[in-house]
């Protein structure tokens, strides 16, 4: 699929059917942040392995019982920095000066939580969203996706 998205009920029907669980996928998630990075420059602003593995694990363990919550369980999904998760910093692509992390998710992260997905993390963003160019002077260049094909 283009740029490694893949629709949701895939990874459900994947799920159910044995062919991977979404602790596999998690970790070959994990494995690829480096690689993009590498590549691409930085992806994430925060990403809390640990976090992605615990949500995993309790993803494997509600389709191992049978009992997913929603077609978005064990998906994972990454939110933009200037979108509140409970434990991340949220610096809206601003300079890191210090803030805590917040306190609660944003509603839309509460919701995909309640579903099953799994918040991998923040990602790179511009500078409060304000410029169109994919640019970060603290970051550096963001991961910005343009297709080849207008069919992708």
């Amino acid at each position: 699929t283009a740029a490694g998205v893949v629709a949701p009920d895939r990874y459900a029907r994947a799920y159910r059917s044995g062919a991977t669980t979404p602790a596999a996928v998690a970790e070959a998630l994990l494995a690829a942040v480096p690689r993009l990075e590498a590549a691409l420059g930085r992806v994430f602003a925060h990403c809390d392995a640990a976090a992605v593995r615990a949500q995993a694990a309790a993803a494997t363990r509600r389709f191992a019982a049978g009992a997913p919550r929603s077609v978005f369980d064990g998906v994972p999904v990454a939110v933009k920095d200037m979108i509140a998760v409970a434990g991340f910093p949220k610096y809206s692509g601003a300079f890191p000066s210090g803030r805590g992390p917040e306190p609660s998710d944003d509603p839309v992260v509460a919701r995909l939580r309640d579903a099953g997905a799994i918040v991998v993390g923040a990602t790179v963003m511009t500078e409060f969203g304000i410029s169109p160019i994919g640019w970060n002077a603290h970051y550096g260049g963001c991961l910005l996706y343009t297709s080849p094909s207008p069919r992708d």
